[in-house]
């Protein structure tokens, strides 16, 4: 048996203290030989924790907040890359969002999992990047998530008008101002609308704005 094995050092860093606790069960009661910690959750001060308590693994969130025009949460995983690139990242992550998953896919994370998935996926994740093999995990539930995101890209699906159209949208423009901007009618512009969203498969206006920003449309 091997002698002295080193504790790996594993951080969650999420929102939902819930999550954290979810997170922290699930690697308890399937791995050992790890000391789990809870992190920050915004972006400064987890830098300041990691700094002053490096970590060998990193699982993570990143989160658009409509409310506090804070739509680009893609970033908090680019900062944490650019200065500690040694780390380890697992996100942990309920976004669905083709565009928004594409970018995240450009970043050097080790894993992506939805919290959609069960929890063996994340302990199947956790031991990937355990045993260094190269290349990304994905989990089940966004696997097909991913193929999506590397599908034609927006342009390609959307006619110019629509692509305008959802662009001055997520600028904080109503269909009546886009309307008189573009001298279309108020119907004409909502049917664009509708019809960019049945395309890239978008639910909500939420959705809509968080594609158009993380496609930087804007």
């Amino acid at each position: 048996m091997p002698q002295n094995i080193r504790m790996l050092r594993v951080g969650v860093s999420d929102e939902s203290p819930f999550m954290v606790c979810a997170v922290e069960s699930t690697l308890a009661a399937e791995l050992t030989h790890h000391q789990i910690s809870a992190c920050p959750a915004d972006t400064g001060h987890l830098l300041i924790s990691l700094k002053e308590e490096p970590l060998d693994i990193l699982i993570t969130d990143f989160t658009f907040h409509l409310e506090r025009h804070d739509l680009n949460g893609v970033s908090k995983l680019e900062e944490i890359h650019r200065q500690l690139p040694r780390l380890a990242i697992i996100v942990l992550t309920a976004q669905t969002n083709p565009a928004i998953l594409k970018k995240v896919m450009k970043i050097p994370v080790n894993a992506i999992v939805s919290k959609r998935d069960d929890r063996r996926e994340l302990i199947k994740a956790f031991r990937w990047v355990c045993s260094a093999t190269h290349g990304t995990f994905y989990s089940e539930q966004v696997k097909p998530l991913t193929q999506a995101a590397l599908a034609e890209p927006v342009s390609a699906l959307l006619s110019p008008s629509e692509i305008e159209v959802i662009r001055l949208f997520a600028m904080g423009y109503s269909l009546m101002d886009i309307a008189k901007a573009r001298k279309r009618s108020v119907s004409t512009v909502a049917t664009q609308k509708y019809n960019a969203m049945r395309k890239l498969q978008l639910q909500s206006n939420a959705d809509l704005i968080k594609y158009v920003f993380a496609q930087e449309l804007i």
